[in-house]
């Protein structure tokens, strides 16, 4: 079985990265994916990502107004296990590709939509861009956005469309599960939203917000955590430091030769809590005076010795070159029929059982009537109609598709916990194995970034190092269907937590391991953090501006975490077919060079790559951000219908112009009419031109939204579960994202807080058949710990 989706029949209808992202993560492990191409040229994608993102399938032109087309897409829908739609959800309603329509000819079908609020929320009818969807959810505001100036800037990485597109992939590999079981399809709705809700979930509120310690925010493109954050060379160079923990950070300094800070009161809780913003400042000028001293090479050199974490800041040019892609498959070249020898991204996932296969884009489209031949040979071994539509199956799965799934997670920080959250949203029973220390993220500091991470987990302390533990151990993984963690490589074995030891437990078992740069390579052992990794993807150049210093925007840990959920939902498929567990390895560089999509791509006569200006306001002049007479717009006009209605709106003649009547000449002279643009939308309020555009279909949003007010406040939000209100002992209640994905038989619950370290550890003990009498002398060993909730470390503070 070369891939772990080997046999699925998908059909894809999309536009833009999301939906094709998604359909490339099936086919890449062995789906049968036909995508129905409804445009000669997706307006939403240039050649190189047309080519990345269309490996591996069948492309069908047709057209949804072609009645003979329609029928034969229905057809096609009656023998296939998955239609992928990320379409303007009006136009799927009109021609009835839809789930409730399609769920009658095939109850087996999984409809899965990736839109850009949610294809069954009352903002469904709003745009599916990223920029829009940015701009509308406030997220255009955010104060880590790297930004060097106030106001809304263009959000330059693809988190919104990335995420979507995993967590479509996610629903799609869930609902399977429970389609093996009950012979029922569902709907899954994914949505740029929830994607960028994973990213932006640590503006979560609390009924008595004012208990916690403020959250550090932005202020600063470089960063405002000292030793986690950009700093200049004598070179003019730039190094990423990602000293996160108290131990990384003294060794840093010893390596600059400022040990003495450490005695100084002002920074003894560095790097991350300070008792006013002079401190930190302060710390923050002598480090970024003292990095100036030395070139960035020697910078690095220095701290790699001390083995502190830090990174030079790449461009996505040097990115894909880096030697780790090349060490572990990560990067390939293929030969693709259109542009030749081109550079991509290798497979997500690195599989001991289903490795996956990756096949170049195919030359060009197929007429529409090659889908009878399609339709006859998926028929052939269809088996859909069999099985008639009746009740429901949220009792069988009530807190999701994945219950009854077991995981010991080993992870802390961030990356892990993303993945192992996400897995617990979707209704896996989480069990977060922890030392006597717990997660170094566990600090009031950061509360509600490890809120968010960790809700839905139940905690047991189990002391590794102790030999005495290999009896609860072997009884936690003999019960366990994953392993996951992201432990450095070497660790693993000291812990026990290699697969071959792990396997000769549990065969069946899933071993997940989570690392920066991959198994192989000379730099394979080397630590990464969110900071020295997204500095390396390119992603601080690319969201700064030309002619810009780098600035911080970070995306590496949670696009890595959401990657290696991914992972191991193909790995679990695997397994509800073959019956066998398997080793997977994730890489955060991996996950980067996904994010990064059609910037990583390479080929010979290339088109130039549109850059962010250097104001932070727009790639083009069509796809930004304009200021008007009392704030900020984004606008988004996608093909040449969409310019000529624009242009009938402005009413400026000099539009008119020749230079400006195709996308290529607009392209061409893009300062030109941007330059143009800015002088008349200032003019108006932007209310006048929300209204003005909205009138021809006019992606025109007001970008001047506070997100935590968009988020916390609004109470379609609610309504709609983008956010959710989970009680909280002390807090009152914790507002937080809601589920990332919405079901339509197996809804997910997402109801329970964070653990307290220990919290669960003796009611998990007597679950794997330990009597309470071995679970006390565990305990007078020092083996575990009886921990109490998380929210009694609160009241201590009372």
């Amino acid at each position: 079985m070369v891939g772990s989706l080997v046999g699925l029949k998908v059909v894809e209808v999309s536009v833009g990265m999301a939906g094709s992202l998604a359909g490339m993560l099936l086919a890449d492990q062995g789906a049968e994916v036909i995508s129905l191409d409804l445009y000669p040229d997706d307006p939403n994608i240039d050649l190189a990502g047309e080519r990345l993102w269309n490996r591996g399938k069948n492309r069908v032109q047709v057209s949804l107004i072609n009645t003979t087309d329609m029928s034969r897409i229905k057809d096609l829908c009656r023998v296939s296990d998955v239609l992928l739609l990320a379409f303007d959800n009006e136009q799927l309603k009109k021609h009835g590709l839809t789930y409730d329509k399609l769920s009658t000819i095939n109850p087996r079908l999984i409809v899965a939509n990736i839109s850009g609020f949610g294809s069954t929320s009352s903002l469904s009818n709003l745009s599916n861009t990223d920029g829009v969807v940015h701009a509308i959810a406030g997220s255009l505001l955010h104060p880590q956005n790297g930004s060097f100036r106030s106001g809304p800037v263009y959000v330059a990485p693809k988190i919104a469309s990335y995420s979507a597109a995993m967590l479509c992939v996610q629903g799609v590999l869930s609902a399977l599960r429970v389609r093996d079981i009950s012979g029922l399809g569902q709907h899954v709705d994914a949505s740029l939203l929830r994607g960028i809700l994973c990213y932006r979930s640590f503006v979560s509120a609390t009924d008595n917000a004012d208990q916690l310690p403020p959250l550090a925010q932005g202020g600063d493109p470089r960063g405002i955590r000292p030793l986690f954050n950009l700093c200049e060379c004598s070179d003019g160079n730039w190094i990423s430091m990602a000293a996160f923990t108290r131990a990384f950070c003294e060794e840093a300094l010893k390596v600059m030769g400022l040990e003495k800070l450490l005695e100084d009161n002002r920074f003894i809780n560095m790097p991350n809590v300070f008792e006013n913003d002079e401190d930190r400042y302060e710390l923050l000028n002598i480090l970024w005076n003292k990095f100036k001293e030395k070139p960035r090479d020697e910078w690095i050199s220095r701290m790699w010795e001390a083995n502190v974490p830090c990174e030079p800041v790449l461009s996505h040019d040097e990115f894909r070159y880096h030697e780790q892609f090349w060490s572990n498959d990560l990067a390939i070249e293929i030969d693709d029929p259109v542009v030749g020898k081109m550079i991509q991204p290798g497979l997500l996932g690195i599989f001991s059982e289903t490795p996956g296969n990756i096949i170049p884009a195919a030359l060009n489209s197929h007429q529409s009537d090659s889908l009878e031949e399609l339709i006859q040979n998926w028929r052939q071994n269809d088996h859909n109609n069999k099985i008639e539509r009746s009740g429901n199956i949220q009792n069988d799965y009530n807190r999701g598709p994945l219950t009854g799934i077991k995981i010991l997670d080993f992870t802390a920080f961030v990356a892990g916990p993303m993945c192992s959250r996400l897995l617990s949203d979707l209704g896996a029973d989480v069990m977060k194995v922890e030392s006597f220390q717990g997660d170094n993220f566990h600090i009031p500091a950061l509360f509600r970034a490890y809120a968010v991470l960790n809700r839905g987990k139940r905690s047991l302390v189990l002391d590794r190092k102790l030999e005495q533990s290999d009896i609860i151990f072997r009884k936690l993984v003999k019960e366990a269907d994953v392993v996951v963690y992201n432990f450095r490589l070497g660790v693993e074995d000291r812990l026990g937590l290699d697969y071959e030891t792990l396997k000769s437990i549990n065969p069946k078992i899933i071993v997940c391991r989570i690392t920066a740069f991959g198994p192989n390579g000379p730099q394979a052992y080397r630590p990464g953090y969110e900071t020295s990794i997204s500095a390396l993807s390119g992603n601080y150049i690319e969201q700064a501006g030309v002619d810009n210093p780098p600035a911080q925007f970070g995306a590496a840990d949670i696009s890595s975490g959401i990657a290696a959920a991914t992972n191991i939902l193909m790995a679990l498929r695997a397994r509800d077919v073959t019956g066998k567990g398997q080793h997977v390895d994730s890489t955060m560089i991996g996950a980067m060079s996904y994010l990064s999509g059609d910037n990583f791509v390479e080929f010979d006569d290339m088109k130039p790559r549109l850059k962010v200006d250097k104001g932070q306001k727009r790639k083009s002049a069509l796809n930004g951000l304009y200021q008007t007479s009392d704030g900020w717009i984004f606008l988004s006009v996608a093909n040449q219908q969409g310019w000529l209605e624009f242009v009938e709106a402005i009413n400026n003649k000099y539009l008119l112009a020749s230079k400006f009547n195709s996308s290529i000449n607009r392209e061409i002279n893009s300062n030109t009419l941007s330059e143009l643009l800015e002088k008349e939308f200032v003019k108006f309020k932007t209310s006048y031109w929300e209204v003005q555009l909205d009138k021809l279909n006019i992606d025109c949003v007001d970008a001047d939204v506070e997100i935590e007010g968009f988020m916390n406040e609004r109470q379609k939000m609610f309504e709609d579960n983008f956010m959710i209100d989970i009680p909280h002992p002390y807090f009152g209640s914790l507002k937080e994202p809601g589920p990332p994905i919405i079901f339509s038989d197996t809804p997910l619950r997402v109801d329970t807080i964070e653990p307290g370290l220990g919290e669960h550890s003796e009611e998990i003990l007597l679950e794997i058949g330990l009597s309470g009498a071995e679970i006390e002398e565990f305990l007078q060993d020092g083996i575990t710990l009886r921990g109490l909730p998380q929210y009694s470390a609160w009241e201590d503070k009372k």
